[in-house]
């Protein structure tokens, strides 16, 4: 069966080395799958135990949500989850609250990726809805969940399957959330991430180990 994303990439997890891409170095929308560099970037800089108070912002965030609410705490350790498990948009407000603003947290982003030699990545928010001008490639998308795989903290929230989000006292009821990765069940997966936009359509990075050894693959616009 034919791969129909414009963009994708096979590479080795250890090494870098690319088996096999379609256009691995063409820029596309990110979608959430940018929340891997947000979550590359915010964890070794934030204390898993620090709480942050939900707003009226977060409560009207655009896209998917992990569902904070006004007034509700929130621990970083878990707003780091549902950044990442069920790509929660007013997570990723959150956390860049709690490291200093959205200026601050993209400028770190920016550095970071600038670091890891993710060249085609412009970065324009921390969840990956679109913005003009922001992108990223499936090449990056390796090198972000590459270094992701390199930090034990960081890589251990991809295979978390369920975490509880806590209620406000009389005013909203704790719930369970789930990890989104369809393919976290598969033999072997490192865990990964989705993504999707009107403008990105399907986006979605992940990795998994088979005998020893370990392949990264990114996918673009599909």
């Amino acid at each position: 069966r034919g791969v129909v994303a414009a963009g994708w990439l096979v590479a080795d997890a250890g090494t870098g080395a690319v088996l096999a891409a379609r256009d691995p170095h063409g820029r596309f929308y990110p979608a959430s799958t940018l929340k891997l560099l947000t979550l590359l970037t915010l964890a070794p800089r934030l204390d898993p135990d620090l709480v942050v108070v939900g707003t009226a912002e977060d409560e009207a965030v655009e896209g998917s949500r992990v569902g904070l609410v006004r007034g509700g705490r929130y621990r970083v350790g878990l707003l780091l989850r549902g950044l990442v498990m069920q790509s929660g948009n007013d997570a990723a407000g959150a956390l860049a609250r709690a490291a200093g603003g959205t200026g601050p947290t993209l400028a770190a982003m920016t550095r970071r990726a600038e670091e890891l030699g993710a060249f085609d990545t412009v970065v324009g928010t921390t969840s990956g809805l679109d913005v003009a001008g922001q992108s990223s490639s499936p090449y990056d998308l390796a090198l972000v969940m590459r270094a992701v795989l390199a930090e034990p903290a960081a890589a251990g929230l991809l295979t978390v399957r369920t975490a509880r989000m806590p209620g406000v006292p009389g005013r909203f009821r704790g719930f369970e959330i789930q990890n989104e990765n369809p393919l976290l069940e598969t033999p072997g997966n490192l865990g990964g991430k989705t993504g999707f936009t009107d403008a990105a359509r399907h986006t979605f990075v992940t990795a998994a180990e088979r005998g020893g050894r370990r392949l990264v693959v990114s996918v673009m616009r599909t």
